[in-house]
């Protein structure tokens, strides 16, 4: 369980980061068009070195909202584990570690997306500024400037979630093209479902139990969507 215990903490760790950021006003959460509300989501936690080529790699975990318990929070579907990879080329130099929480309002470009063997993401054109590596606490590098965008494309459909991402930057410069892909991780699904390996929509369909393994994890998640959404 060494490796997927660091995969979960570092799964709760995105959204967390991502609720202080929303709590101290340096993310903004759009309100959703649909009364639903936003139905499902892909917390994400990679990590980027580049000079002047780069690499970003990193876990995602895809949850949908299947209802609301009593006291106002989310009830969360069984989550699906997935890998990200991703390439850069342009003018780079540093490290950055990203945390992201991408919103759906349509549960089904969620599930298309996270159905699909291995969905391409598409080109991007990421820029940061300088990070004042000199005072590490993150108030002191909001002036980096750093936005991080996902798109991908499944099947002929253009899939463009909402992104709200903040990241621990010693990234001097990135001005860089991008491109990857997005996969279910089996052999880390296979750990944290015990042996099993439920398809991604069962999970994500409520047809499928949180597994024991991950459900201290949804716990945290629920408190941080909460927090993200809350006014």
């Amino acid at each position: 369980m060494g490796k997927v215990a660091e995969v979960l903490d570092e799964i709760v760790a995105s959204a967390q980061n991502v609720r202080e950021a929303k709590q101290q006003g340096r993310v903004k959460v759009p309100p959703p068009v649909s009364p639903k509300g936003y139905q499902g989501f892909l917390i994400v936690h990679t990590k980027k070195a580049a000079i002047g080529l780069g690499y970003e790699h990193g876990v995602g975990m895809a949850i949908r909202v299947l209802g609301m318990h009593p006291d106002g929070s989310p009830l969360l579907s069984a989550p699906v584990v997935v890998s990200i990879k991703k390439a850069s080329i342009g003018l780079a130099m540093g490290i950055n570690t990203v945390y992201q929480v991408l919103l759906f309002e349509d549960s089904e470009l969620l599930e298309k997306l996270i159905s699909s063997p291995e969905a391409i993401m598409g080109p991007e054109f990421e820029v940061a500024g300088l990070a004042n590596v000199t005072k590490p606490d993150t108030s002191e590098q909001d002036a980096n400037k750093h936005k991080v965008y996902m798109s991908a494309i499944q099947g002929g459909v253009r899939i463009h979630p909402i992104s709200l991402s903040v990241s621990d930057s010693l990234m001097l410069v990135d001005a860089s093209l991008y491109g990857g892909t997005l996969s279910t991780d089996w052999d880390l699904m296979r750990e944290v479902y015990g042996g099993q390996t439920p398809s991604a929509l069962d999970c994500l369909r409520g047809q499928v139990p949180v597994p024991l393994a991950a459900a201290a994890t949804m716990l945290e998640l629920g408190k941080s969507l909460v927090g993200i959404f809350s006014q």
